[in-house]
C-alpha cells in the first residue's frame, strides 16, 4: 500500500511539473549586439560605406542566431 501511494505521489509530481519544464526550454535568451568601435581604421569604410565594426557585430548576430538559443 505504501509503494502504491509513493508511486501515485509520484506520477502526480511529473504530471504537473513536465509543462513547467517544458516551458522554460523554449524561451530564449534576449541579447543586443551593438557595433563595435574599430580604432585602427581611421575612419576608413568597407565595401558598401561598411565599418569593421558593423562587420564583425553581424558575425556574432550570426552566430549567436544559428546557436538557436538566443533572440538577437
Amino acid at each position: 500500500m505504501k509503494f502504491l501511494l509513493q508511486f501515485l505521489l509520484l506520477i502526480t509530481v511529473v504530471h504537473f511539473s513536465a509543462p513547467l519544464l517544458a516551458q522554460k526550454e523554449g524561451k530564449k535568451k534576449r541579447v543586443a549586439v551593438f557595433i563595435f568601435d574599430d580604432k585602427t581604421d581611421n575612419g576608413r569604410s568597407w565595401w558598401g560605406q561598411r565599418t569593421v565594426g558593423e562587420g564583425m557585430s553581424d558575425m556574432v548576430i550570426t552566430e549567436l542566431v544559428k546557436t538557436g538559443q538566443y533572440t538577437v
